[in-house]
């Protein structure tokens, strides 16, 4: 799973590379759904997920980080402090994607949308080093293949656009083998 967002090739992963992880892994886009799985990390319930805490809910999914990976990727998180995950801010906007399949350059203002709350939220210094992903469910899958690639690439000039880190499989729409999982 490490290797699948290890996108400097390091072997390890960065905070903002764990977030793209934890996304992949969770493969949600309920808001409730991810802060449930935050209150799973945070076991203590103090609003911060710890290094013992990270490791123990990594173990849990399968992946026994060593100490070294756990503290480069807390020390990625929070620079100034003991190593800990703040809560992140998360949204969803409404209509999906699909709901633009005939007027495709509309979804560009859903999307910048969201891009905004991430520039609200990710400190301007991490911008560059941190992935935007869209991962598009049942409603894009259920479209004629040009109106998907349409609005996907729409989605794609958006993402190459902002000063997020954008990459080639940034954009795509899952095979629904994974979707609610």
């Amino acid at each position: 799973m490490i290797n699948e967002v290890d996108a400097d090739g390091k072997g390890t992963i960065d905070f903002s590379e764990f977030l793209t992880m934890m996304a992949l892994k969770m493969d949600t886009d309920s808001e409730e759904e991810i802060r449930e799985a935050f209150r799973v990390f945070d076991k203590d319930g103090n609003g911060y997920i710890s290094a013992t805490e990270l490791r123990h809910a990594m173990t849990n999914l399968g992946e026994k980080l060593t100490d070294e990976e756990v503290d480069e990727m807390m020390g990625e998180a929070d620079i100034d402090e003991a190593p800990k995950l703040a809560h992140e801010v998360f949204k969803a906007i409404k209509p999906g994607l699909s709901a633009y399949a005939d007027e495709p350059d509309k979804c560009k203002d859903g999307v910048q949308e969201l891009l905004g709350v991430a520039m609200e939220t990710v400190p301007m210094a991490l911008w560059k080093s941190t992935p935007v992903v869209l991962k598009a469910t049942a409603g894009l899958r259920l479209l004629p293949g040009e109106k998907a690639t349409h609005l996907l690439d729409k989605v794609r000039n958006v993402f190459s656009e902002s000063p997020f880190l954008s990459r080639a499989d940034s954009v795509s729409i899952m095979d629904g083998t994974d979707e609610g999982a």
